[in-house]
């Protein structure tokens, strides 16, 4: 509110609210946590303030992102449209990727015989798990 105040903005938008989602098993918390901040980095600049918090109360942990919609050091307010949106989820999206990435080259390290044994450790597995780690054996060399 002080922000608003020192800048004389009359806006009725106080803050802006984001989500970040990630997929089960994809991070944890602390992970999340940091590619929040990154978000906010990337996003934000320093311009805005914001308050970042990470959820593990759902089937998936997320990040909620609200940030002032009065950029403090200028007084403007933060223009949300299709642009921003794309431009959010691209920056997401990038790091998100380097996890993703980073995730694979993890499981790829297993070998075969690694594989072959959760293969047949795994007498429940569903299909799909199958048909993945079937695949992961055929890929490894």
């Amino acid at each position: 509110m002080k922000t608003r105040e020192d800048n004389d903005t009359k806006g009725t938008v106080l803050a802006r609210h984001l989500i970040q989602s990630f997929l089960p098993g994809e991070v944890n918390p602390i992970k999340a946590h940091e590619i929040g901040m990154e978000l906010c980095k990337k996003i934000l600049k320093e311009d805005y303030e914001f308050v970042l918090a990470t959820h593990i109360d759902r089937g998936h942990i997320h990040n909620h992102i609200i940030f002032n919609n009065v950029n403090y050091k200028t007084g403007k307010y933060y223009q949300s449209n299709k642009k921003s949106y794309h431009k959010i989820r691209f920056q997401s999206d990038e790091l998100c990727k380097k996890i993703s990435f980073q995730s694979l080259m993890n499981i790829m390290k297993l070998t075969k015989e690694n594989i072959k044994l959760l293969v047949n450790l795994g007498t429940n597995m569903t299909k799909t798990r199958q048909e993945i780690l079937g695949n992961l054996n055929c890929n490894l060399i």
